[in-house]
């Protein structure tokens, strides 16, 4: 570093100048410049929902309440900023569960994939970023969102008699749902149950409004329903169900 200035110029009995200028020059220290580790490229292996919705389980064996989800999440070294260090020393992972907002710090790895485990529902944003072993961080790398699958399957029949085998008229698989309001009719058009206070039925042939009024178990035989379904994805999907079940005890 140097430093430029002029003193007020005194003379000597001659009139000449005696000096002008001053150079000030300070120290010389020397440093190693830390380069910025490269900004990571981040994807989410998508969710095959037909392969979901289609798949062949009955529906007295699920348990909805306690399901949970897994995201698994890949990224390789981009090569921006130029100049970039690919000696990175470990990488954090940031997640949040909405569309939009904040995230926050999940996890961290040495590795170049990652799999968040034990979600209530698959839906939720990441992003990625590395750190060298000097501890200088990359940029964020791109966001990358995985949203929940859309889909509601009804069987047809069940059969609540006592045997603890499909008992309940519930959905054979089902997406992340926030609220179902089901109605049930006989084949009269009369209203035998109402109820939106589980967002997978469990309607076991009875309930708050039975065939004589009463909370009663209805007969055996055809009876139609209309199912009005939130579903928990980004986009708050709604849908409406149209059709029958047959009760046979």
């Amino acid at each position: 570093m140097q430093t430029n200035g002029r003193y007020a110029t005194p003379v000597n009995s001659l009139g000449q100048p005696l000096f002008t200028s001053l150079l000030n020059r300070s120290q010389e220290i020397c440093a190693l410049l830390i380069p910025t580790p490269c900004t990571p490229v981040l994807t989410l292996v998508p969710t095959n929902c037909d392969s979901l919705a289609n798949f062949d389980q009955k529906s007295s064996t699920l348990d909805f309440a306690n399901q949970r989800y897994q995201n698994r999440l890949r990224w390789t070294l981009g090569n921006t900023p130029a100049g970039c260090s690919a000696d990175v020393a470990y990488f954090r992972i940031y997640y949040r569960s909405t569309a939009n907002g904040p995230f926050t710090l999940i996890d961290s790895t040495t590795q170049y994939t990652y799999l968040h485990r034990n979600l209530l529902n698959g839906a939720g944003c990441y992003e990625v970023q590395a750190v060298t072993a000097a501890k200088v961080r990359s940029a964020f790398s791109n966001v990358a969102c995985q949203d929940n699958c859309v889909f509601f399957v009804l069987p047809n029949i069940f059969t609540p008699n006592g045997d603890d085998l499909n008992e309940r008229f519930r959905p054979k698989t089902a997406s992340p749902i926030v609220r179902t309001h089901i109605q049930i009719f006989n084949r009269w058009g009369r209203k035998v149950y109402e109820s939106d206070k589980d967002p997978y039925i469990n309607w076991d042939g009875g309930g708050p409004l039975g065939e004589t009024g009463a909370s009663v178990k209805v007969s055996n035989g055809l009876y139609y329903y209309l199912a009005e379904v939130e579903f928990a994805d980004f986009a708050a999907t709604k849908r409406t169900f149209k059709g029958w079940v047959e009760i046979v005890r």
